[in-house]
């Protein structure tokens, strides 16, 4: 990472929201998107995740298919995070893609909004497929 991140913490000096709260820079985010990708390696080679971690990550759960260890699953292997008010993050390993997007939605979640931002991430993705 370029600078430093801030997680919410659930009460001062306390632990950290697990399922949520990470507020980091576009490039950063990228950056995460690029190791979760790239299966938990560093840009100088080293692995630092378990083997077989990001895909047992990226498996659908038994309560949810469409969610994995902290990812939501999409279409054609792709997966990623959202954040309240837009944030997300959208990981296509087939594509080689990383797309991130802060946002400042009017409101914390939107289906409206999601609808657009599903549309926006499906037609980037299409695109590179047709290249």
């Amino acid at each position: 990472m370029e600078h430093d991140a801030h997680w919410l913490l659930l009460a001062p000096s306390g632990a950290e929201h697990g399922d949520c709260c990470l507020s980091a820079t576009l490039r950063d985010y990228g950056r995460l998107g690029l190791f979760a990708m790239r299966n938990g390696e560093l840009p100088d080679g080293r692995h630092v995740l378990p083997d077989g971690w990001m895909a047992e990550s990226t498996r659908p759960s038994a309560a949810n298919p469409g969610y994995g260890q902290l990812w939501w699953l999409g279409e054609g292997g792709g997966y990623g995070a959202r954040g309240i008010f837009g944030q997300a993050l959208w990981i296509n390993p087939g594509e080689d893609l990383v797309i991130v997007t802060l946002s400042a939605w009017p409101e914390a979640t939107s289906s409206e909004f999601v609808r657009h931002r599903a549309a926006f991430f499906s037609a980037v993705t299409t695109a590179l497929g047709e290249r």
